[in-house]
């Protein structure tokens, strides 16, 4: 039996009809019954029909769609490729819709916080000391501004995240008055979320700044 190589052709040998089967096995790897290695250079043409897994890396943007999507990991190599891998279920999933990247279970982080996704404002499982009942977990949010006082009071605007809540045990309210001797104090919650001060001190005119954590 001839070797099947340009060689038998330009030599004048025979072609015989095993050369033509390994030729087919060659490309017909699933159907063969025999294996052969291949190797083809230069500039290959023509149609083939699309591979069993073409369409499942699809870079197709999706930017508006409201469904829950598996988030991609490249390994670290420094290879021209790299392989791609898939969380395995629903433990960290991106919304294009909502803009959310959920993850649901326990993990790590190197910033200082992380953003609860139902609630943007608020830090995750921080850390807080209420009176009597030790250290406790909860989600802080936090406020600030300046209030002129008018003979020697004055009340801030609202603030509609501290509705509810209760002074020294779920809001906690720092002030300042940048005038020597003069002491401001809170006297009090609205119920639109105002808060009250009242001055020591002074000519009754004064600028109390505050700042406040709030225990969502």
């Amino acid at each position: 039996m001839a070797t099947l190589n340009n060689s038998n052709i330009v030599n004048g040998n025979t072609i015989q009809p095993n050369d033509l089967l390994q030729l087919y096995d060659a490309f017909d790897y699933a159907g063969a019954s025999t294996k052969y290695n291949v190797t083809l250079s230069g500039s290959l043409t023509g149609e083939a029909t699309t591979a069993t897994n073409a369409s499942k890396l699809d870079p197709t943007l999706n930017a508006s769609t409201n469904a829950n999507y598996n988030v991609l990991f490249a390994s670290t190599s420094s290879a021209t490729y790299e392989t791609i891998y898939k969380e395995n279920g629903t433990v960290m999933t991106y919304n294009p819709s909502t803009d959310v990247l959920t993850v649901t279970s326990s993990f790590a982080t190197t910033a200082s916080y992380a953003l609860n996704a139902t609630n943007p404002t608020a830090l995750y499982n921080q850390n807080y000391e209420r009176l009597g009942s030790g250290v406790n977990q909860g989600n802080i949010e936090f406020i600030a501004g300046a209030v002129q006082m008018s003979s020697g009071t004055g009340t801030s605007g609202n603030f509609p995240n501290i509705v509810g809540k209760t002074l020294n045990i779920d809001l906690f309210i720092t002030t300042t008055v940048h005038t020597t001797g003069v002491y401001a104090v809170v006297t009090g919650i609205g119920g639109g979320g105002a808060i009250s001060f009242s001055t020591t001190g002074g000519g009754g005119g004064d600028t109390v700044t505050f700042t406040g954590i709030v225990v969502q």
